[in-house]
């Protein structure tokens, strides 16, 4: 601010009567004061008087006139709320057009430093911000040279706005704080862009950690039930696949929620080796992250088994897969459908391994029955909707 003083042609180092008016509550209108004769204007008074120039008194006055209204020119120029005001008194001397655009208000000529009061904002912890805390009270009190400030300001409408105050003290020729001038700005967008990288991060956490339960859990099971090393860095890789899977039709929505139809079409898109080995149909509906997860590896589950053993082993078979919902309000249901049809005939396995049950605990809260008719295995899977659909805080356990 002093810089564009400067430009102006006036010296911001005012060394000036200072005035001791009392704190005071605002005033509707601003007083003269001292801090708008600048040093250049006294300056060339000097000079002129010194000169013996006929007529010094009346140019004197004639130049304060028009170098303070230089001033208001150059504040109202600014594209920011300005205001500057005297020390040690704090009264408010002068403010600009546009505090008007950032605070809802036009200026509010405080008389003194309790008049700062009538300044309503809010740090973000939510206190109150103390008259004395603004920075222009600071500065002018003699506290500080120079001070920031980000507060939630309080609107005459209600609505709240956050703000950033930078003021700077303004200096007499001896050193002493004689007035002090501050900048308002919005920093609306910059808050809220903060806020959302906040939440982001939060949920990158939550997602972090229970994706690496999840990896932790399978590759535990899988190496506790595969046969051999190379089948359990088989079975791995793909489920770990299949997860990888399930994760970018998350980030591919920016959002807490995933399609079905996406998560369906993603985990099974792998075993699509024609346009007729699945038929999908369903409405669409958003679940939320740990159920698509655990969704999209249950469908990997099964494609898995139906193509070593299923109605994907051989060029005829083909797989059905269904979703609806049933009931209403609290007692709606999600219902998902697996049905295998064209493949050599089913036995039911003599043994299950963790695919097999990972498939039949299916998602918190659901039930699961898997059927091997001869001509091909089903898989239902029914969850309330509620449960389903909301974006689960706890972490994942794929334990038996």
């Amino acid at each position: 601010m002093q810089d564009l003083l400067r430009q102006a042609g006036i010296d911001p180092r005012i060394n000036s009567q200072k005035q001791s008016d009392p704190e005071g509550a605002p005033s509707t209108a601003p007083a003269i004061s001292s801090i708008e004769i600048t040093a250049a204007c006294v300056a060339k008074t000097a000079t002129s008087m010194a000169a013996g120039r006929s007529g010094a008194a009346d140019d004197a006055a004639a130049e304060l006139r028009a170098n303070q209204l230089h001033l208001r020119t150059v504040i109202e120029a600014v594209p920011m709320g300005i205001l500057l005001a005297e020390a040690p008194s704090g009264r408010i001397i002068m403010g600009n057009a546009r505090t008007q655009e950032v605070l809802g208000h036009p200026p509010i000529y405080a008389s003194g430093l309790g008049g700062y009061a009538a300044y309503t904002g809010f740090h973000a912890d939510g206190r109150p911000v103390d008259a004395t805390e603004w920075p222009l009270a600071r500065i002018a009190g003699g506290a500080v040279d120079r001070a920031e400030l980000e507060v939630n300001y309080l609107r005459p409408d209600g609505s709240l706005t956050w703000i950033g105050v930078t003021g700077e003290a303004i200096k007499g020729n001896d050193g002493t704080t004689i007035g002090a001038v501050v900048v308002f700005r919005s920093i609306d967008r910059r808050k809220m862009a903060e806020a959302t990288q906040d939440l982001l991060n939060r949920e990158l956490s939550h997602r972090l950690k229970n994706t690496l339960a999840m990896v932790q859990s399978i590759a535990t099971q899988t190496l506790r039930n595969a046969p051999s090393l190379s089948a359990a860095q088989e079975a791995l890789a793909a489920r770990l696949v299949a997860l990888g899977k399930a994760h970018d039709v998350l980030l591919a929505g920016h959002t807490e929620s995933a399609s079905v139809s996406a998560v369906v079409q993603g985990a099974l898109a792998l075993h699509e080796d024609t346009a007729t080995r699945f038929q999908f149909s369903g409405p669409s509906l958003f679940i939320g992250p740990s159920a698509a997860l655990m969704l999209g590896l249950m469908l990997h589950e099964l494609a898995t088994n139906a193509a070593k053993y299923g109605a994907l082993s051989v060029a005829t078979g083909h797989v059905t897969v269904g979703w609806r919902v049933t009931g209403e309000d609290g007692e709606a249901q999600f219902c998902l459908e697996w049905i295998e049809l064209g493949g050599p005939p089913v036995t039911p396995p003599a043994r299950k391994g963790f695919g097999s049950r990972l498939i039949e605990r299916g998602i918190g809260g659901g039930r699961v029955v898997i059927g091997y008719p001869s001509e091909g295995v089903t898989c239902t899977l029914s969850v309330p909707l509620a449960g389903f659909q909301l974006p689960e805080e706890q972490s994942l356990d794929l334990k038996p």
